[in-house]
């Protein structure tokens, strides 16, 4: 579906309750800037948080194998 029929179809649904993805969209069109930069915070948090789980997972074996664990 285009960007245009999404929003015909929006119009003609005239429920108003504000949704987590609804509000999500409106930050978004109002505040662009305010969405890219907690996004270029957080890419970089979480792929810290999986490379610092994955050294530790992929460690483990050979803590154990020299007796640390």
């Amino acid at each position: 579906m285009t960007t245009a029929a999404l929003t015909l179809k929006a119009k003609r649904h005239k429920s108003k309750r504000l949704t987590v993805a609804r509000m999500m969209d409106r930050l978004y069109f109002r505040h662009p800037m305010l969405c890219y930069g907690a996004m270029a915070l957080l890419v970089p948090l979480f792929v810290l948080a999986a490379v610092a789980l994955l050294t530790v997972v992929l460690a483990l074996p050979f803590m154990w194998m020299a007796g640390a664990i």
